[in-house]
């Protein structure tokens, strides 16, 4: 089992975002949308938690061994 942590010991993620994934895995866009509603401060963590989510997934790719990322993108 490998786990990518996302955010550091010094970030937050934002509220509700537990309600931004559907239980196979895909976006639930109206969790999304009734969260970033109820707490719009949310709103400007989106792109900190965007490169966070670039740096986790590049150093899972190379803790794999692996080139590429999903369809082709590194």
């Amino acid at each position: 089992m490998i786990r990518v942590v996302l955010d550091g010991p010094d970030e937050s993620l934002p509220q509700g975002i537990g309600r931004w994934c559907r239980q196979d895995g895909g976006m639930n866009y109206a969790g999304m949308f009734l969260s970033l509603l109820f707490n719009p401060g949310s709103i400007l963590s989106i792109p900190a938690l965007a490169r966070s989510r670039a740096v986790a997934g590049k150093s899972l790719r190379q803790a794999l061994g692996l080139q590429a990322g999903v369809k082709g993108r590194t």
